[in-house]
């Protein structure tokens, strides 16, 4: 288990890069000819920056596999299985996704960029801002999403 105040700090990591990625994804013109005003010239990146840091990126994008179970009133206990994205944020295998994605997971596996699936462990939660830290098995993962 990770301590407290390891955990704040990989939870201020994940806000920031979620942050940054949800920012440069405004950036992005989308559609029509791509032109923008004089004033926003200067403060945007071109279209093909835009693109190399979207390439960048994709390798450290993730799936998030569950798999876990709950009682219903009707039928009892029900296995239920699913999926999420996430993102590595550094190469000892930390991993942030959404909280309910693995809130009731008995059983959490993470497709890397490359197609291999590795088993994870949910190291954080926090409900309210739906973020989860989850920590892959073997570690050794690049590339990651670093946030300043």
């Amino acid at each position: 288990m990770m301590s407290r105040s390891s955990l704040r700090s990989l939870s201020l990591v994940a806000g920031t890069s979620s942050m940054a990625l949800l920012l440069s994804g405004c950036l992005i013109p989308i559609g029509g000819s791509g032109e923008t005003s004089s004033s926003a010239k200067s403060s945007a990146p071109s279209s093909q920056g835009a693109q190399q840091g979207i390439d960048g990126a994709r390798p450290a994008v993730v799936r998030i596999e569950v798999e876990g179970s709950y009682v219903d009133p009707a039928e009892g206990r029900v296995s239920a299985g699913g999926s999420g994205s996430g993102f590595i944020i550094d190469p000892q295998g930390h991993v942030v996704t959404n909280a309910h994605v693995v809130e009731s997971s008995e059983r959490v596996q993470v497709q890397l960029f490359d197609g291999e699936l590795r088993d994870a462990e949910v190291v954080g939660l926090d409900l309210r801002a739906d973020v989860a830290v989850l920590k892959v098995a073997s570690g050794g993962l690049h590339p990651s999403l670093r946030g300043d």
